[in-house]
């Protein structure tokens, strides 16, 4: 299976990576995180906690075989920033990181409602175009290629932007909305900012293991 390599969970180093993560998101000298200059290289160095991201999939289930990916090629140009499986039960979660700057998610514009900004609706597309090959290729040469089975079951996530721009109770409603109600598929496309990941990954590592 293409780029997708063991890493087995362990609880005390998956501590030790939200502490570096949420010092990242502390950091003064960073008030806005870069996603090739920042995000992207602190998740390739914590290779843990990228695997015990595969807990937004319910059915992984057995993270003593889990395998993990940066970079993963779905096809074509279309590459994942992160993949994570379980493919003992073809069990997967794809994750799209984008920036977390003020602008990531809403921008202002001429009109008093601000817009869905250009950097998440670009990573939203992203995630809908993997789940359309996925869906149309089911079964084929290329999908057995990369997955080792015929079908596969999988959650896509697109994390982006910080909680402290969704301050606006407008803005956190339309991206609560936007979150809860979307579905592509039969699927619906989990969207959470950074700090939501952190709190969520917090709340596992101490209430699953």
């Amino acid at each position: 299976m293409p780029n997708l390599s063991p890493v087995p969970i362990r609880k005390k180093q998956i501590k030790a990576d939200l502490k570096d993560f949420r010092a990242l998101l502390d950091d003064p000298g960073r008030p806005e995180l870069s996603e090739s200059k920042d995000i992207l290289p602190f998740f390739r160095d914590h290779p843990q906690l990228c695997a015990f991201m595969g807990t937004y999939n319910p059915s992984i289930v057995d993270f003593q075989n889990i395998v993990t990916a940066s970079e993963f090629d779905i096809f074509g140009d279309h590459v994942a920033d992160l993949a994570i499986g379980d493919a003992t039960r073809n069990q997967y979660c794809f994750i799209e990181f984008e920036d977390a700057r003020a602008t990531s998610i809403f921008r202002k514009v001429s009109k008093a409602t601000p817009e869905w900004a250009p950097r998440f609706e670009h990573g939203f597309s992203q995630l809908l175009d993997w789940i359309l090959w996925i869906e149309n290729n089911k079964g084929n040469a290329a999908f057995k290629n990369r997955f080792g089975a015929s079908k596969i079951h999988y959650v896509m996530l697109l994390i982006i932007g910080r909680d402290r721009h969704l301050a606006n109770s407008g803005l956190r409603d339309r991206f609560t909305w936007r979150n809860e109600s979307v579905f592509v598929a039969g699927k619906q496309v989990h969207c959470l900012t950074f700090d939501a990941l952190y709190e969520d990954l917090k709340y596992r590592i101490e209430t699953r293991f």
